[in-house]
């Protein structure tokens, strides 16, 4: 199970980092290919050894790829339901303005799914993926902090800390708790700010 589950991280790296494939659905499923690919002829020779006195509970081949494909899917489906979502409602962008038409959208939105690409309200670290924060929803992006940061160009914004980066036009109060001080971009959702960039907030009259 150990080493089933390390190829099936490992083949997933590789199709949203070296492959570049973002959608969902064609990731998902180019991931149950080749997991079932991979892993069932092993696990085809490993229950021969297992089950070789009982003969009626050995699984066939086809058996075995059928069920790697279907187990790959549902933790993919799961995947996507944990790490992708609506921001929530309280989070108005009644007074965001729109991006401009003739602008085009910051690299680091344009390669999120379409329905997810709006205006850019921040980004941050969780694992080793980044959570975009958009006026439409949040997506997640197999990408370094920096390079999110990089193709976050056109949309005017600041690292607050060294998981999270925000646009100005995002921010709606600066908040102070226990020394700490934290940016509120609605009821729901706040970043903190380290020491080290305070005095970005300060410069802009936040803080």
């Amino acid at each position: 199970m150990a080493v089933g589950m390390m190829v099936g991280m490992t083949i997933r790296a590789f199709v949203r980092g070296v492959l570049r494939q973002t959608d969902f659905l064609r990731g998902a499923v180019l991931v149950a290919v080749l997991s079932a690919l991979v892993m069932s002829g092993p696990l085809y020779l490993l229950s021969a050894r297992v089950f070789d006195a009982v003969e009626a509970m050995r699984p066939s081949l086809i058996d075995l790829v059928i069920f790697v494909f279907g187990i790959s899917l549902l933790i993919g489906a799961v995947r996507e339901m944990l790490t992708t979502g609506a921001v929530p409602v309280l989070l108005s962008t009644a007074d965001l303005p729109d991006q401009p038409e003739d602008q085009p959208l910051p690299r680091v939105v344009a390669r999120l799914e379409p329905e997810l690409q709006g205006r850019l309200l921040a980004l941050t670290v969780r694992d080793h993926y980044v959570d975009v924060y958009t006026s439409k929803g949040r997506g997640a992006l197999l990408i370094r902090l920096a390079d999110a940061i990089a193709e976050a160009e056109g949309e005017a914004g600041t690292q607050i800390h060294r998981s999270h980066w925000v646009a100005w036009a995002a921010i709606r109060a600066v908040e102070k708790e226990n020394g700490r001080v934290w940016v509120r971009l609605c009821p729901e959702l706040r970043m903190p700010v380290s020491k080290s960039h305070r005095a970005k907030l300060e410069d802009r009259g936040l803080l």
